[in-house]
């Protein structure tokens, strides 16, 4: 075989009907203009991830008198007519290769909302410990400063927070600053 040219789809759904995508159009026209009888595709879900749009593909192209061959594998499209097992077995395929895409569509929409939810959270957070002056330079302007110092002793966050709760500075709670909290103690301290 002597490839005649290549033709690329960028961002465009296998579920769109081959007629609509732009590469996919030119590499008709080529084929009815200079006699191309075969087209190699990368896999059979690039050429289509739709039942429908792979089996009126495929019709459209063969009606041109043109074979499609996926490099994956090459039998994939073959048209058989004396053995309807074939057909039925590359209709089962197309009809998985759909349901990988519709499954992996939601897959990934529910990751974003996921992400948004968690982020929105977040953001609600924040504005409720800023609403409450949940600030750590405006609540122990004094647990920052002995903190910074402790640092200088090249003490460790754990450390640090544990002299700091015997020095009787605690959260609003009454408890230990964790080693986040003596962490953001610190950034603060060095802003100062």
């Amino acid at each position: 075989m002597t490839v005649a040219a290549e033709f690329y789809d960028e961002a465009v759904p296998g579920t769109d009907p081959i007629e609509i995508r732009r590469g996919f159009a030119e590499m008709i026209e080529r084929c009815a203009a200079d006699g191309v009888k075969v087209i190699l595709v990368e896999n059979a879900s690039r050429f289509a991830r739709d039942l429908i749009v792979q089996e009126l593909g495929l019709r459209t192209l063969r009606e041109m008198g043109v074979d499609v061959v996926p490099c994956d594998a090459p039998q994939y499209f073959r048209e058989n007519a004396d053995n309807p097992s074939v057909r039925l077995i590359r209709q089962v395929l197309g009809a998985v290769a759909e349901y990988e895409k519709s499954a992996l569509v939601i897959k990934l929409r529910g990751a974003r909302m996921r992400k948004r939810a968690t982020s929105e959270r977040r953001t609600l957070t924040l504005q409720r410990k800023r609403e409450r002056g949940d600030n750590l330079a405006v609540l122990a302007p004094d647990a920052v400063v002995r903190a910074c110092e402790l640092k200088r002793q090249g003490l460790s966050l754990r450390v640090i927070a544990a002299r700091l709760e015997s020095d009787g500075h605690v959260t609003r709670r009454g408890t230990r600053y964790g080693s986040e909290a003596v962490a953001r103690m610190l950034g603060l301290g060095a802003s100062a």
